[in-house]
């Protein structure tokens, strides 16, 4: 089975299931989102066997970096790819700010 995951957008995060998409809201609970669709259709964690994620450019650093992170989680753990590779990397619209500069 197929995992399609898409945290780059200001309206939601999307997940993809065999074709059908469900959105949900950006609340930072996207691993029981996914959960959730997983059992709504009657399968687990183990049965993904490819996961395909939006690599960005994203508005928000973090949930971009959140569904990438959680994409290779979910590849690492079935042995599975992300994007056809070993895992994904993510792309930003601009150059993280994530820490103040030392003086």
């Amino acid at each position: 089975m197929k995992l399609s995951i898409d945290t780059t957008l200001e309206e939601g995060d999307i997940i993809e299931l065999d074709g059908e998409k469900s959105t949900f809201a950006n609340d930072n609970a996207l691993l029981e989102n996914i959960d959730d669709a997983l059992n709504s259709k009657g399968y687990r964690f183990k049965d993904i066997e490819e996961v395909v994620v939006n690599e960005g450019p994203g508005t928000r650093f973090s949930r971009t970096r959140t569904g990438v992170v959680v994409a290779n989680a979910i590849g690492f753990a079935n042995d599975s790819s992300v994007n056809d590779e070993m895992f994904a990397v993510p792309t930003y619209h601009k150059e993280p700010n994530i820490t103040k500069p030392s003086r």
